[in-house]
């Protein structure tokens, strides 16, 4: 067996020779790289696309594959204005010098504590994490307001009201105008913001607004209608109370300011029952002033009438300037109106002292002593509508949350519809339906 030469290799064939000849080769060249030659001898080829054509990732493109590429161009194209064009480098560029001047402005601290380093590290992690929060997570609070009713407090404290007024004053234009004047006649220089009537007569059954506009309501001497003035200033509104016991149109006016009521004195007052459903306030005026006989003795009059029909409840109280003439008065008892359309004998006793009932219960606990008083005063000053939601929790609005319902607005069409029970198969709806489908099916076959 013959052993393999020095030179040979391990499949028998002599490459030493070949092995100098290509190192030789390999450092006999010059080192210099011809960079020309290597572009004319390279393979690839670059396709250049205009700038507006231009899409974000920058390809090489094999030749052969050319259409291909040009196709996929045009499906990736977007429509930018030349404005925009430049918009991301001088976004960046902006950002850049920002961090320059911000780097300038921070004093280098090398000698920090490791644990303060490590502290601070971690609140600013807690911070992006906070930050990179989905809004979704966000739960929307809601914004709670007691409301006091502020606007209206403000003006009731410019208005007055004034009863026992003849329905001749709405009638027409003129006639309210005439009213006006009437009052400016006591309160010199008074500007009249708005009147508002009550208590109309309505002869249809129309609703009140619609009635008062196509003057379905009667007219006649015996109906009476009642009034809310405001005034543009306070000082005026309390001016005018003192029209209180005038003549307007042969009627004694009844005039009181809402948050500063004419004083009234249970000792003075007397109550009358036993009075028909239409008498009215002017019989009563007459009558005390005439048995009494003092012109000035009565100060204010007032039946207690119903709501909706304006018919009296059947008693009324009567308020007199002295009490020698509530005694007086007490000795009319049992004794017939005179001067009514319908007489009768008159039950009069003296005025009980009412005790007001607590309007701070329940939710009113926790609220401070200014909030109460204001609630107390709205609860006998204002409207009925504004009685009823002065002092109650006003939700303004929820912060709005992605994919969040707001409770209270229906969002689609089956949010807030009930959903119907399934019939029971033994049930009686389910065997009428049975007993149907089989009719149809026999007249069909």
């Amino acid at each position: 067996m013959s052993t393999p030469s020095k030179n040979s290799s391990m499949f028998g064939f002599d490459t030493s020779k070949e092995q100098n000849s290509t190192v030789s080769a390999l450092f006999g060249k010059p080192t210099a790289i011809n960079n020309k030659e290597l572009i004319s001898n390279k393979v690839r080829s670059v396709v250049q696309i205009p700038a507006d054509e231009k899409n974000e990732d920058e390809m090489d493109v094999d030749p052969r594959n050319s259409n291909e590429t040009k196709e996929s161009h045009k499906k990736k194209k977007r429509s930018r204005s030349d404005e925009d064009d430049d918009l991301e480098d001088r976004y960046i560029n902006k950002l850049l010098d920002d961090s320059k001047d911000n780097d300038d402005k921070t004093p280098s601290n090398d000698k920090s504590d490791e644990d303060g380093s490590d502290d601070s590290d971690d609140d600013d992690q807690e911070e992006d994490e906070k930050s990179e929060e989905p809004e979704g997570n966000k739960k929307g609070k809601k914004a709670k307001v007691l409301d006091l009713k502020q606007e209206e407090l403000e003006k009731a404290e410019r208005t007055i009201f004034v009863g026992n007024l003849p329905a001749e004053v709405i009638a027409t234009k003129k006639s309210i105008k005439h009213f006006k004047r009437h009052i400016k006649t006591e309160v010199a220089d008074a500007q009249i913001q708005s009147i508002r009537f009550r208590s109309v007569n309505l002869n249809s059954t129309l609703p009140k607004k619609l009635a008062y506009i196509s003057k379905s309501y009667n007219e006649g001497k015996n109906d009476i209608v009642n009034s809310y003035i405001v005034f543009k200033t306070k000082s005026d509104s309390l001016a005018a109370t003192k029209l209180n016991g005038t003549k307007y149109l042969n009627n004694h006016l009844r005039v009181d300011h809402l948050t500063h009521p004419l004083p009234k004195n249970n000792k003075l007052c007397i109550f009358v029952g036993n009075l028909d459903f239409e008498e009215r306030e002017e019989s009563l005026w007459s009558y005390f002033n005439k048995k009494l006989e003092e012109e000035n003795c009565v100060t204010n009059v007032r039946i207690i009438r119903d709501s909706k029909t304006n018919f009296g409840k059947g008693f009324a109280i009567v308020q007199f300037s002295d009490t020698n003439f509530v005694e007086k008065a007490l000795l009319l008892n049992d004794k017939k109106l005179e001067g009514s359309t319908k007489p009768r004998k008159l039950r009069i006793s003296r005025c009980k002292a009412q005790t007001g009932g607590n309007f701070l219960r329940g939710s009113h606990k926790n609220l401070s002593d200014k909030q109460k008083t204001i609630i107390g005063r709205g609860k006998k000053v204002l409207s009925k509508s504004d009685r009823t939601t002065i002092g109650r929790m006003v939700i303004e609005g929820e912060r709005a949350k992605k994919d969040g319902n707001i409770k209270g607005i229906k969002v689609g069409g089956s949010v807030g519809k009930l959903k119907k029970k399934p019939r029971s198969a033994g049930g009686r709806a389910s065997k009428r339906s049975q007993a149907h489908k089989l009719k149809l099916m026999e007249k069909s076959n």
